[in-house]
């Protein structure tokens, strides 16, 4: 399920919801696809259904909009979340329920204005946060994942850029509930290697997968404003690099459209970056 809200104001908002749904079984099947939208402070908007048929062993795409009057807008400030429960019936028996929750917020990146969160400026204050935690190690516990994100907000930063892989549920879910933004990294390598057993080994082979699994996991997260690419890649300047920066981008367009898509470089990889020696900048590649 995609959450989207392209259309906001201070009196209403459109939340789009489209859905893929899948029919195992060996005959047609008619059901109805009913959606129910609750708000942070437990009002229950209105319930959208919808009567669909789909042919034996196929999946359907649907998608419709649901109105939201009043709506509650996430923001730093005020992280509110709503929650959507996807419901699906065959006849008056319910088969399967589905529940996620999403923000409604508004992102935009100006050349004049900066970054905008629900129409106004915000200076991203960030920093780069590895997955581990510590002595406890590489695994995600639920609340050492808070306190890091806790940490990081008491300390003054309001953004964080993942390093350098797909980061776990629980820290995201910590940056939506505290109000931290974060830009989700995917790739340390592409085709060429850092070290000898990286990356480099499986990314022709599963970059694909690799993408589509983080994006479609985690665009329903208001917390993410952006998608990166890859970090300090080095055959980045390269016509081969150019090729693989238009594929992987292309690819999460076509998964979400709704945020742009950067990524992390060193200037010292090639000699043609005339910016300053030594300093990391974000390389913002394309809405």
């Amino acid at each position: 399920m995609f959450i989207t809200t392209p259309t906001i104001s201070t009196t209403t908002a459109k939340v789009n919801v489209a859905l893929k749904v899948s029919n195992a079984t060996k005959q047609d099947e008619n059901i109805t696809v009913a959606t129910t939208l609750i708000a942070p402070d437990n009002a229950q908007s209105d319930t959208e259904e919808e009567e669909i048929t789909i042919p034996h062993n196929r999946n359907k795409d649907i998608s419709f909009d649901i109105n939201v009057s009043n709506p509650l807008l996430w923001d730093m400030d005020s992280p509110r979340l709503y929650l959507a429960k996807i419901q699906i019936f065959k006849g008056n028996e319910q088969i399967d329920e589905y529940t996620t929750k999403f923000g409604i917020r508004s992102i935009e990146f100006s050349a004049e204005k900066g970054f905008l969160l629900n129409g106004k400026n915000v200076l991203l204050k960030g920093g780069c946060l590895h997955h581990d935690n510590g002595l406890l190690g590489a695994a995600s516990f639920k609340r050492a994942e808070y306190r890091k994100v806790e940490l990081m907000k008491k300390n003054g930063f309001n953004s964080i850029r993942t390093s350098h892989n797909p980061v776990s549920k629980y820290f995201l879910d910590a940056c939506d509930e505290l109000g931290v933004l974060v830009i989700e990294e995917a790739f340390d390598q592409w085709e060429e290697a850092k070290t000898a057993n990286d990356y480099h080994r499986f990314f022709d082979k599963n970059w694909e997968k690799d993408i589509t699994a983080m994006v479609t996991r985690d665009r329903n997260h208001p917390s993410i404003i952006m998608w990166s690419m890859g970090n300090e890649i080095p055959e980045r300047g390269r016509a081969s690099g150019v090729k693989i920066a238009k594929m992987i981008g292309d690819k999460i367009r076509s998964l979400d459209a709704t945020r742009p898509n950067t990524q992390a470089i060193f200037t010292f990889w090639e000699d043609s970056n005339k910016a300053l020696p030594g300093k990391k900048i974000l390389l913002l590649l394309s809405q």
